[in-house]
């Protein structure tokens, strides 16, 4: 799927499925360097199933932000234009983490502060290293979508659960792990998907 906007409407997604063909797998021509999952009820990566190609500019920033979590520098580390974009201007710390696990944000704000300009030379560069082209830079150096769009796939995280997911009458055939159990556990029930695949469970039972 494309990459989440700053606020994805992944319902939206869902109502949609159906009228158009969502390219839910890359294709024999994409470059994919990073993917991750998107996590509609934490508003951020749930970066449990994180997967991208060596020395990536993202991971690079990510753990840089979490040394600066950790010492208490968050704020003066991040660009301005991710302070002003976070919800009522709160950034996390360790001492006010706000809600927010310190993986699921850094990651985040990593990949939003991450310019295009910066995922093209590091595509570019791999590209290079493992004696390929990376085609006719002159003509169209960003192609007819962004550098994001083009190198990152996401998978999305929701609940089996959802209101919506059950109007539609998506993954009715995918069992609540929680079914059986006499005391309900919602955390048991969310899942990966991509298009109207679920490939996981995010959550164990019995897990901590």
């Amino acid at each position: 799927l494309d990459i989440p906007s700053a606020t994805p409407d992944v319902l939206a997604q869902l109502r949609t499925m159906n009228m158009k063909n969502l390219r839910t797998t890359p294709s024999p021509d994409d470059i994919v360097t990073l993917s991750t999952v998107y996590s509609t009820h934490q508003g951020g990566f749930f970066q449990g199933f994180t997967a991208a190609t060596p020395r990536h500019p993202v991971l690079k920033r990510s753990l840089g932000y979490m040394d600066a979590y950790y010492e208490g520098t968050l704020t003066q580390t991040l660009p301005q234009h991710i302070i002003e974009e976070s919800h009522n201007a709160v950034v996390p710390s360790r001492t006010k983490p706000q809600g927010m696990g310190v993986g699921p944000y850094t990651l985040s704000v990593a990949y939003r502060s991450t310019t295009h300009e910066e995922w093209e030379e590091y595509v570019r560069n791999m590209m290079k290293d493992h004696g390929y082209s990376s085609g006719n830079e002159e003509e169209k150096p960003y192609g007819e979508v962004p550098a994001k769009r083009r190198y990152a796939r996401f998978l999305y995280e929701i609940s089996l659960e959802d209101e919506e997911v059950k109007r539609l009458g998506l993954w009715a055939d995918v069992p609540l792990q929680d079914a059986e159990y006499q005391r309900k556990v919602k955390w048991c029930n969310y899942v990966c998907f991509g298009g109207q695949q679920v490939y996981f469970y995010s959550r164990v039972p019995g897990s901590k």
